[in-house]
């Protein structure tokens, strides 16, 4: 439903096969946002290993939140790969585009980790909920 062809479905897995592990809920979403959101085309997310394998919520949301803070801000003007900025390390990602700004976004820090923390709230309540 998302104008997939046979050619990016197989990549996708080859290159992820953990994806395969996925509920259809969970790639729905996941595409919907990376496509309809970010503009990124099949061939773009079955080429990176993280879009699908990463928690949208936990880790895609709040990086690219951070991201989209500083590009209005002008504070980073190259244009990042959230792919890239996936498969950093927490700390690393912190260390690299969080700290070196809180000067210009005080509350930078706050944003970003209140959005992972809405993220795990909502979760808790789902699971509880069942």
């Amino acid at each position: 439903s998302f104008g997939w062809d046979r050619s990016h479905v197989v990549s996708l897995f080859r290159r992820s096969p953990r994806c395969l592990g996925l509920g259809e809920r969970n790639i729905k979403a996941k595409l919907s946002f990376y496509m309809n959101e970010l503009g990124y085309g099949p061939g773009r997310i079955a080429a990176s290993r993280c879009l699908l394998g990463c928690s949208l919520e936990k880790r895609v949301m709040p990086r690219h939140l951070v991201f989209r803070l500083l590009k209005e801000k002008g504070l980073i003007k190259k244009k990042l790969s959230l792919p890239w900025a996936l498969a950093l390390s927490d700390d690393k990602f912190l260390m690299r585009f969080i700290l070196p700004f809180l000067d210009d976004v005080p509350n930078l820090y706050d944003i970003y980790v209140g959005s992972k923390r809405a993220a795990t709230k909502e979760e808790t309540v789902l699971v509880s909920q069942e």
